[in-house]
């Protein structure tokens, strides 16, 4: 019997249903990281489909935001495995010492956005192919040694609109298999709770798109202009209710260093009402570019 291709070397960490090691791919000589179900999820049939369903997303998503997949295959034991590039680097977390809720290191406004930039451009890339991410936050945010940017953790991620999909496989594959990416549960409320948009936090997954990641990225560029979050509650429920009702402290009562221009994009991004969101945040990075290239971004 030949050995196995793939040969762990370490563990990097693990979550609720899937262990991430460190490994060496013996046909190309490299070290790559590898995701794989853990032996009491793999038992499930649905929690393989959704394992399955993840990494068919990322090999779908082939963008520099998102992190490349090598291969999908079974680890001797029949438990589900795939391959991505092993990353180097921080989280967008780490970077701002941010913990669920709490107060963050507020980044240079010239870093924040650069990083605010990279991601609206992966998202961008994402919503034109129908997927929204639905779970934007510092800890799935990967900045790399080399200035890379990447959006991580597609797990929650929801194909709002097949249609780019079934452009994009042709004729290589049949309606099962895009049902596999379009089907979820319709009653699933899902995300991560300071980042979720207003609309998130009352409805199905199964009626979100694009517009609930752009709050989630204005959430995200208000932490790292600020340091804070812009929505906080005791519980869960006055949580919930803040992000509905509250309206957004505004950012230059936090730090009167953020250009007036710049401030106001953000809030925008953070509107209660989806409809009173920009349309797309390809809107959104034609603004920046103009903010960027009137040198406003600089005192």
């Amino acid at each position: 019997d030949q050995p196995p291709r793939y040969q762990t070397l370490a563990e990097i960490g693990q979550g609720g249903d899937a262990i991430v090691l460190e490994t060496f791919d013996t046909a190309l000589h490299r070290i790559v990281a590898v995701k794989a179900m853990k032996t009491s999820a793999a038992a499930s049939e649905e929690s393989r489909r959704v394992f399955t369903r993840e990494g068919r997303l990322i090999g779908y998503l082939d963008h520099p935001g998102v992190v490349p997949i090598y291969d999908h295959f079974l680890r001797e034991d029949d438990e589900p495995c795939y391959a991505l590039k092993l990353l180097g680097g921080e989280t967008l977390g780490a970077r701002l010492e941010y913990e669920a809720g709490g107060p963050a290191e507020a980044l240079p406004v010239s870093e924040a956005l650069s990083i605010f930039t990279r991601i609206a451009e992966t998202l961008v890339f994402a919503h034109d192919r129908g997927v929204a991410h639905l779970d934007l936050k510092p800890d799935n945010v990967m900045l790399g040694r080399y200035g890379e940017v990447l959006l991580m953790d597609w797990g929650n991620a929801r194909l709002f609109d097949a249609e780019p999909y079934r452009r994009y496989l042709g004729d290589n594959a049949g309606e099962e298999e895009i049902a596999l990416l379009v089907d979820e549960p319709a009653d699933l409320l899902s995300g991560t709770p300071h980042f979720m948009a207003p609309e998130q936090t009352q409805r199905p997954r199964t009626t979100l798109g694009p517009s609930a990641d752009i709050f989630s990225a204005g959430v995200l560029l208000y932490l790292m202009l600020t340091g804070d979050v812009p929505f906080q509650g005791e519980d869960m429920r006055s949580l919930f209710r803040a992000i509905q009702t509250e309206p957004v402290p505004p950012l230059r009562s936090k730090n009167a260093e953020i250009p007036e221009r710049l401030a106001l994009i953000c809030e925008s991004l953070l509107a209660k009402d989806e409809n009173e969101r920009p349309a797309s945040l390809h809107d959104v990075l034609a603004e920046l570019a103009t903010f960027r290239d009137a040198g406003q971004a600089f005192p």
